[in-house]
C-alpha cells in the first residue's frame, strides 16, 4: 500500500515548479527511493505543476503516495481543460514550450486526467526500474536528487533568458 507522503498547495507563480522540484525529492529521499525513480517523479512533477501554472486557474495542488519501489503523483488545477499532448514534430526544436506531456509519457510508466471539482487531476503512476539502493536522509540532503533539481533549475533559467533575448 502507497502511504501518503505529501500533500501540499504550490504557490502560484515562478516558484511554484522549484517548490514542487524540492518537496518531491526530499518525500521520495525520506520513502527510500532509489536515485533513477526521484529523478523521474520530480522531471514529471516540474512538467505537470509547470502546466497547472501556464494553463489553470488557481494555486496548484500537488499529492505524492509513494513508498521504495513506487510512486503516484497527482497535480490538481482549477481548469477543466485536458491537456492534450502534441506530437514531437509539431514542436520547433528552438521553442521552449510544448514538450512537457512527451516528457511526462516517456518517464511516467501509466499517466491520466481526470475531472475533479471544477478542475481536474493530471496523475502520473512509478515503478523503480533498478534494484532499491539506499538513499540517504533528505534531510540533510538526497544525493540523487540535487543534480536533477539543479539541471531542471539550469534549464527553466535558460529557457527564460532564450524568452527574454
Amino acid at each position: 500500500m502507497h502511504a501518503v507522503v505529501l500533500a501540499v498547495t504550490l504557490p502560484e507563480g515562478p516558484n511554484g515548479a522549484a517548490t514542487a522540484r524540492r518537496l518531491l525529492a526530499a518525500a521520495l529521499g525520506d520513502a527510500g527511493c532509489p536515485p533513477e525513480l526521484i529523478d523521474r517523479v520530480v522531471l514529471v512533477g516540474s512538467e505537470l505543476v509547470t502546466n497547472a501554472l501556464l494553463h489553470g486557474h488557481g494555486a496548484p495542488r500537488m499529492r505524492l503516495s509513494a513508498r521504495s519501489d513506487r510512486a503516484t503523483l497527482s497535480v490538481y488545477d482549477g481548469s477543466p481543460r485536458r491537456p492534450e499532448p502534441r506530437d514531437r514534430h509539431e514542436t520547433p526544436i528552438r521553442d521552449p514550450h510544448g514538450r512537457g506531456l512527451l516528457i511526462v509519457g516517456s518517464q511516467a510508466d501509466r499517466w491520466g486526467t481526470e475531472p475533479e471539482g471544477e478542475g481536474k487531476r493530471v496523475w502520473a503512476e512509478f515503478r523503480a526500474v533498478r534494484q532499491r539502493r539506499a538513499v540517504r536522509s533528505a534531510a540533510r540532503g538526497t544525493p540523487a536528487a540535487r543534480p536533477v533539481v539543479a539541471r531542471i533549475d539550469r534549464l527553466l533559467a535558460g529557457q527564460r533568458r532564450l524568452r527574454h533575448a
